[in-house]
């Protein structure tokens, strides 16, 4: 290589630092600017700049915890779900913290945070604040969301207490004139849909903790988790439809992932009743979860009459979700 050569090559590796450290510096500006914008009272702003500082991660941590610690109501909340992005020790220490903050967003986004996290530390402080009464509902809705990202077996016993918690259901023509209103309803619905997670992933040790509403427990905790479906799938038992869809839908994925003979039959006789629910997202969802279980030979007759019954429905979506699976 000639002395004009090397010159040439040092210029232009001169360019591409240089092009590098401005492009670092712009960067950082903007950073900045993004950061700023977390405090901005228009929302439409903050939300772009939040979209913007997702892939940043660990490059703004410092200043994300720091925020944690701001008087700004709309700041921390913000940056707690920043920090969902953020796996340190850090980061998952902030959000412990804020599980006690007086803002009931930043709890929330703190506490499904630490469920993406997979923060297992935080199992314990997440499942007192789901079982608080005195919290307000979409925050306890929110760590009943995050116990179930973290597949936390030990606390199958409270999402069932959470499940059991219903209105009554009134016999046709006693219902007063006024319901009250059905003010736990997502919060029952997600834990639900959390017992068809846990259920599966708890150790049999917590089965006797895992009651019904009939306060019967079973030996193990994939056979607690599914009597707490059943009646949860169940209109004697449930007021609301959609739960009950739920429920068909975590009965599903509760026999499948735990995949014996025996939870298979008690999954397949609910679901079998639940075609006869009265509200057709019932049937529909009951239909999708019979699809997921593998009926043991003795029952396969009892499933195929079933679905054809199912197939002959009054409601045509009922129909369709038949035939879409045989298809």
């Amino acid at each position: 290589m000639n002395r004009r050569t090397g010159l040439l090559l040092i210029a232009v590796l001169i360019v591409i630092i240089g092009v590098y450290a401005i492009t670092q510096v712009q960067r950082a500006r903007e950073t900045g600017g993004l950061l700023q914008a977390l405090h901005s009272t228009d929302h439409g702003k903050a939300m772009k700049a939040m979209a913007a500082l997702r892939d940043r991660g660990k490059s703004i941590e410092g200043q994300l915890v720091a925020n944690m610690q701001s008087g700004n109501d709309q700041v921390r909340w913000r940056s707690a779900v920043l920090l969902a992005s953020v796996n340190t020790a850090g980061s998952r220490t902030a959000l412990r913290d804020a599980l006690a903050d007086t803002y009931d967003d930043v709890r929330m986004d703190a506490a499904l945070a630490l469920g993406k996290l997979g923060d297992k530390g935080a199992a314990d402080s997440l499942a007192l604040m789901a079982s608080n009464p005195d919290e307000a509902v979409p925050v306890r809705t929110a760590a009943v969301r995050a116990l179930t990202l973290l597949r936390s077996g030990p606390h199958l016993p409270e999402l069932a207490e959470l499940a059991n918690a219903r209105p009554p259901v009134y016999p046709e023509g006693e219902e007063p004139e006024e319901l009250p209103a059905d003010e736990t309803l997502l919060l029952r619905q997600t834990a639900v849909m959390g017992i068809g997670v846990l259920g599966v992933a708890a150790d049999d040790e917590v089965a006797s903790r895992t009651m019904n509403s009939a306060n019967r427990g079973a030996p193990t905790a994939g056979g607690a988790a599914m009597q707490v479906l059943s009646e949860s799938a169940s209109m004697d038992l449930e007021p609301d439809a959609e739960v009950r869809a739920t429920a068909c839908a975590a009965i599903g994925d509760l026999a499948d992932g735990v995949g014996t003979e025996e939870m298979a039959g008690q999954a397949l006789k609910r679901l079998i009743r639940c075609l006869d629910d009265d509200a057709d997202v019932v049937r529909i969802a009951a239909i999708h979860a019979l699809k997921q279980v593998s009926p043991p030979d003795a029952m396969m007759g009892q499933v195929d009459a079933a679905m054809q019954k199912a197939a002959a429905d009054d409601q045509y979506w009922v129909r369709d979700a038949v035939g879409s699976l045989e298809g």
